[in-house]
């Protein structure tokens, strides 16, 4: 007699299953971000509101009959399209008070970082992660010592100003 005392022809079966699920990469681009602080700036947003009215106006005298989708992916377009000539990418500023041995580390801590996430084994992954805490640590240190050494340096120029 095998299984539940129930009145069925069926069998209960015992099974263990692995079941690995496949990564699924992601074809997501990356969002454009646009220098929008030039907007604060009369000028400038003049000229931008100059060039959207000019865009949508070319727009609107095609006189085509679009559906909505078609009028969706124009308006998108010509607002990329402006943003990218006037406004132009936003750039991502480096901290002045950091030195370049400081960069070169964070750069490797990121490289270590990817290895960690890349790693099949768990000794792997346990001896990278090692060396990425180690890393990290150092990384602070150094940014406290160059903070340390930019404020110093700020305050003997305001020194010297003021005498």
């Amino acid at each position: 007699m095998r299984g539940a005392d129930v009145n069925s022809d069926h069998h209960m079966i015992l099974a263990k299953v692995k079941v690995k699920l496949a990564n699924n990469a992601k074809t997501e681009t990356k969002r454009i971000k646009y220098n929008v602080d030039k907007l604060k700036n009369l000028i400038d947003k003049d000229i931008f509101q100059l060039e959207l009215s000019n865009r949508f106006n070319a727009l609107y005298w095609e006189e085509q009959e679009l559906d909505i989708e078609s009028e969706w992916t124009a308006g998108r377009d010509i607002i990329k399209n402006a943003c990218k000539e006037v406004l132009r990418k936003k750039t991502n500023k480096k901290k002045e008070w950091m030195s370049d041995t400081t960069w070169q580390k964070v750069e490797e801590r990121r490289k270590m970082k990817e290895k960690v996430n890349n790693t099949k084994t768990r000794a792997q992954k346990n001896d990278a992660y090692t060396i990425h805490q180690n890393l990290d640590k150092e990384i602070k240190t150094l940014c406290r010592n160059d903070k340390r050494e930019y404020v110093n340096q700020l305050a003997t120029e305001a020194w010297k100003h003021g005498r």
